[in-house]
């Protein structure tokens, strides 16, 4: 796999009274196979509009992205499940049945799909509906719909953003154990968008600061996993709030 490329994108939405936002504006950004990319900006900078033209669900103005894997094998994850609240959780987690995968695809899914119920501890819930799961459980059974299929490019929209600090931090250990047991004849790459620095800090091979609907400076994060909860990542963190603060002045 290649680095997936963005070049010069763009979108502008139309507001009220024919006033246009740009919500990405040239943006330049590029991503490297296996790693683990979280994207850091206030609220209204363009994050989520980046992460629905990845996954197709928007369509840029201008410019290009190179070398995204196959749509099927791209799987985006909303902040809130999204589940249709009449079916269970198995037939939520297994919607994806429905769309552009073979019998055997699908078949294989659905084996990976019973794993990860069990790995998250939701084996004996998959019968039950969404309403009677928790927050942080009905979180998990999202996350077990979204890597079912065995994305490369997984897409993250604050995911963790509407459960409690310590399912988070649990949330957290699950994505990254996921990712990092990957092969790496097969890896997956990751962009997870936050606007939560310790998030980013905890989780990141590389942080994108975005601003304005542009990505103004990225940051490496060489240290081992697993990581500390907040001390030993202070030096990091303030690099994060420092490229944060000198575009959002």
């Amino acid at each position: 796999m290649s680095n997936i490329i963005i070049r010069g994108l763009s979108k502008t939405f139309s507001v009220t009274n024919g006033i246009e936002h740009a919500a990405i504006n040239d943006l330049q950004l590029t991503i490297v196979p296996g790693s683990f990319n979280v994207i850091v900006g206030k609220s209204g900078c363009g994050k989520t509009t980046l992460l629905r033209i990845i996954a197709g669900l928007e369509k840029s103005d201008r410019g290009e992205i190179e070398n995204l894997p196959p749509r099927k094998k791209c799987s985006l994850m909303f902040q809130s499940p999204r589940f249709l609240p009449w079916l269970t959780i198995w037939e939520n987690i297994t919607f994806w049945e429905h769309g552009h995968f073979s019998p055997a695809e699908i078949a294989e899914a659905k084996e990976k799909a019973k794993s990860l119920l069990d790995t998250f501890g939701l084996t004996e819930w998959q019968s039950s509906f969404p309403g009677q799961l928790s927050g942080g459980m009905a979180q998990r059974a999202s996350l077990v719909r979204t890597l079912a299929t065995s994305p490369q490019l997984l897409l993250l929209d604050e995911p963790f953003a509407a459960v409690d600090y310590f399912t988070r931090l649990r949330l957290q250990d699950e994505v990254m154990n996921l990712w990092k047991a990957q092969p790496e004849s097969s890896p997956l790459t990751v962009i997870f968008v936050t606007h939560d620095i310790g998030e980013a800090s905890r989780l990141a091979t590389h942080i994108h600061i975005m601003a304005q609907g542009c990505i103004t400076a990225t940051l490496q994060n060489d240290a081992p996993y697993p990581r500390p909860l907040a001390a030993d990542r202070s030096r990091l963190e303030s690099a994060i709030l420092s490229a944060l603060n000198a575009v959002n002045q």
